[in-house]
């Protein structure tokens, strides 16, 4: 990892940079609508706005179906932000899970910016006594491809097994804006579970279900 990154304890003075980090990274949009155009849902939705639009606007049916579809997919966009927004703060603001018994949050920083800039994140979220979860794991665009998120991955890891914990579990998307699955994988991960979420009719997201052991 370059000399100029520190990996340092969640304190309460990271956590406006934190929010900004995961608000941008929540989803990559390009993705999210090409999962849309394979969900049923979307053209159902477009189907029925179509015959809605073509029978109370005097417009042609190509124009109908073009203003249908793109009122679907920002329908099936708001959804599935609203979807993974839930999940990505059902336990309150970022830096929570540092103050949970056991639990633990660290943020990757550029020293060489005055004052330091939060470039990375990630957490570890108490799950039960033996199992803990990683939560927040990601690293800002111009930052990747310098060994941040094996740092990263690799702090998280070391606490666990010194909290005493004997499972790891973490939960990643298909429409995330990092492809996390292969460093998972590369550290001793593997997918025990993988569905669409919320429904495969209305598939807005892939979900998968890692966990790797420690004990």
């Amino acid at each position: 990892m370059a000399t100029d990154i520190k990996i340092t304890e969640f304190t309460e003075e990271f956590e406006e940079d934190a929010n900004r980090l995961n608000i941008k990274y929540r989803y990559n949009t390009l993705i999210a609508v090409q999962m849309g155009f394979r969900a049923p849902f979307l053209h159902v939705v477009a189907a029925f706005v179509t015959i809605f639009v073509w029978t109370l606007l005097p417009i042609n049916l190509a124009i109908a179906v073009f203003i249908s579809y793109s009122l679907a997919v920002i329908l099936f966009l708001l959804i599935t932000h609203i979807l993974l927004a839930t999940k990505l703060t059902h336990y309150g603001h970022v830096g929570e899970v540092f103050r949970m018994d056991r639990g633990m949050m660290w943020v990757a920083l550029d020293v060489s910016r005055s004052p330091p800039l939060v470039v990375g994140m990630i957490g570890i979220k108490p799950l039960s006594s033996s199992q803990a979860e990683i939560v927040r794991y990601m690293v800002k665009d111009e930052y990747r491809g310098r060994g941040i998120g094996r740092g990263l991955l690799s702090t998280a890891i070391g606490f666990a097994k010194d909290t005493d914990y004997q499972e790891v579990q973490a939960e990643a998307w298909n429409v995330g804006v990092v492809d996390v699955l292969p460093i998972y994988e590369r550290r001793g991960f593997s997918v025990h579970r993988s569905c669409y979420e919320p429904h495969s009719f209305l598939p807005m997201y892939r979900s998968y279900h890692f966990s790797k052991k420690l004990k």
